[in-house]
């Protein structure tokens, strides 16, 4: 059953659309992994991260990481990024460190990590 929710800034929580109960929306406060979506696509990347030590998966579910970016160190799509495919984890997660442009979508928990992921990237493309 899919779910349609609406974020409640001041009480960070989540409505139901289908059954107007509350859902509480869990904040974990120092994760430990990231994730990377379509990492397959950028070995070079995926080296890199893995020899800083930074932990990440690559599940394959985009939509379902970007909605729960906020469970994560960190959240990176790359590829082409569609709009109508990630508005809904953008509007969630509003509340964390965002950059996007052409190739890569990225979430943060905290500012350093984004800086770092944009770095690495940056240094280390195709």
């Amino acid at each position: 059953m899919q779910q349609h929710f609406i974020k409640l800034k001041m009480k960070k929580k989540l409505i139901s659309f289908l059954n107007n109960k509350l859902l509480t929306l869990y904040n974990i406060k120092n994760p430990e992994i990231g994730i990377f979506e379509r990492a397959y696509a950028y070995p070079k990347i995926c080296e890199k991260l893995s020899s800083e030590g930074i932990k990440f998966r690559s599940p394959g579910a985009a939509a379902l990481s970007l909605a729960n970016a906020n469970c994560f160190k960190f959240v990176i799509f790359a590829g082409k990024v569609r709009e109508f495919d990630i508005a809904a984890g953008l509007y969630i997660s509003s509340e964390l460190f965002i950059s996007q442009d052409d190739e890569f979508l990225i979430i943060a928990k905290t500012k350093q990590i984004l800086l770092r992921i944009k770095e690495i990237i940056k240094n280390n493309r195709l």
